[in-house]
């Protein structure tokens, strides 16, 4: 088995973390990634691509946190205020942006029109 440096901060539990940074503030969006002990990608990569394409819809407050998993793939999760989408595999995170996004964006219009 390979074994990949991963040169992020790890946390113990990245789902809780990404949970605490987003509550109660709906401007920030958080992602999550489990580490899965099956993966070849580097964390730092897997952060890399996957702002570039928030960033590319136009978010950009976007804090990660990283956890070692077990065996298996890497998982990813997108935490905003009230919501977590997710937890998807790695393949088909990227897949999932848009839709997390503008799920994201009408949330919060919806809930500015309730005021």
């Amino acid at each position: 088995m390979v074994s990949i440096n991963h040169n992020v901060p790890i946390v113990e539990d990245a789902d809780y973390a990404a949970n605490e940074y987003v509550v109660d503030r709906p401007q920030r969006f958080a992602v999550s990634v489990r580490i899965g002990e099956d993966t070849l990608v580097p964390a730092e990569r897997v952060e890399e691509v996957l702002r570039d394409d928030l960033e590319g819809l136009g978010r950009t407050n976007v804090e990660f946190y990283f956890e070692r998993g077990g065996p298996g793939d890497t998982t990813v999760s997108y935490h905003t205020t009230g919501r977590v989408f997710g937890s998807y595999p790695l393949a088909t995170a990227r897949d999932q942006i848009p839709y997390v996004i503008e799920q994201t964006s009408f949330n919060q219009q919806f809930a500015a029109n309730m005021n």
